[in-house]
């Protein structure tokens, strides 16, 4: 699964696939009904690739969370979304304990279980053999060394250059969500945002 092609697009209910893009504009189509709808620079889109969840001084790549869940769970369905507050959080520190959970909202939990279950009804969630690391470890568990341009703690966007075209491509409908969005689903700048 090419999650750099699953999007999120502020404003608009469910997933996306990316479809195609070109300068200025893209379009998507809706893995909850098919439709195809265009994208634009002023629209804040972010793929699943890109998006990560606070951790207890870092964060941690989203793609990551929902292979724990998927594993743990052995790739069935989970507790509804909207399951009370408490029974949420509780679930949510089984699979991820060093949340943090004065950065992390009860909105960002219910999204990303919601985010979960839709993949799976739909048999979308797939991982590689490789263990997905936490982006602030080397493979043989070492800290790396912490740089802005590895990553951008503003937006939570990837800022790593690839030759994958996909990645290039989902990139280009989000290019103008760096400069102007400036929270991801799990992340927020300020005490009084709220995640959407």
């Amino acid at each position: 699964m090419d999650y750099n092609k699953i999007l999120s697009i502020s404003g608009k209910s469910g997933l996306f696939r990316l479809i195609s893009t070109s300068k200025g504009r893209g379009v998507v189509e809706s893995l909850i009904d098919g439709k195809r709808i265009p994208t634009f620079t002023t629209d804040r889109v972010s793929s699943v690739e890109d998006i990560s969840v606070y951790i207890v001084g870092d964060n941690i790549p989203l793609k990551s969370v929902l292979k724990t869940i998927f594993e743990k769970e052995e790739g069935k369905a989970i507790l509804d979304s909207k399951s009370p507050e408490k029974e949420l959080k509780e679930y949510f520190t089984t699979i991820l304990p060093t949340w943090d959970a004065e950065r992390v909202y009860i909105s960002d939990i219910r999204k990303i279980i919601s985010w979960y279950n839709f993949l799976q009804e739909r048999n979308l969630l797939e991982f590689d053999d490789e263990p997905i690391e936490n982006e602030a470890t080397n493979e043989d568990g070492t800290d790396k060394p912490k740089s802005d341009a590895s990553k951008d703690k503003v937006s939570g966007k990837s800022a790593r250059n690839t030759s994958n075209a996909s990645n290039a491509a989902s990139k280009n409908v989000a290019a103008s969500t760096k400069a102007k969005s400036k929270q991801t689903v799990m992340k927020k700048t300020t005490p009084q945002s709220k995640a959407k």
